[in-house]
């Protein structure tokens, strides 16, 4: 018989969840997507940020909190929740909604990652394009994309179009912060911020 090298398998994912230990001996979850690892996720800390990525998150979403007590915001892509989970422990007034297209990312997430059942943080298992076709939704401080197809992001939420309906979710003076991957010469990034402008 073949066995799956995975935690759980979806239409979208070959999900693995496995323990790791950082150089201040904590122990923590990743959250691997087929080959690439999204997030580490401390159960016992939801404040704790592995990745640089992410702590460049905090240090601007603590700039807009200042202002902004009852801050909206909006993930494109939940991987592990790390981040999401991160707003919900530091900004209790805070309103978090996930849109992931993978209903078996949010099971996962909430079996082996600390997500809990009584969470504040609101899950739309949908594409983000779908999510951004719904009439009446309030506007966004802060829009964050975080969503990954193994090693890239997927090539409509990088669109002209798919941008503008973001812009029309954001608050005139909201914020979209996006995770890219790119190679050492930048060119999708390139392109990518060519599109945004």
């Amino acid at each position: 018989l073949l066995t799956s090298p995975c935690t759980r398998e979806t239409n979208y994912y070959c999900i693995k969840v496995s323990e790791a230990t950082l150089k201040d001996n904590s122990l923590v979850y990743a959250l691997t997507l087929d080959r690439m690892v999204h997030s580490y996720t401390s159960l016992g800390d939801p404040k704790k940020l592995v990745y640089d990525y992410e702590k460049v998150y905090a240090k601007l979403t603590d700039q807009i909190a200042r202002d902004r007590p009852f801050l909206r915001t909006l993930f494109i892509g939940g991987g592990g929740y790390t981040f999401p989970k991160y707003i919900e422990a530091l900004y209790p007034q805070s309103s978090i909604e996930v849109v992931e297209i993978d209903p078996g990312v949010t099971q996962v997430a909430q079996d082996m990652l600390g997500l809990a059942p009584e969470t504040r943080i609101v899950t739309y298992n949908r594409d983000a394009r779908i999510f951004f076709e719904i009439e009446g939704v309030p506007q966004y401080d802060l829009i964050i994309g975080d969503a990954f197809n193994d090693f890239s992001v997927p090539y409509h939420l990088t669109t002209r179009e798919f941008n503008e309906k973001v812009r029309s979710y954001l608050k005139d003076d909201g914020f979209y912060m996006v995770n890219i991957l790119d190679g050492h010469r930048a060119l999708f990034l390139r392109a990518y911020v060519n599109t945004l402008k």
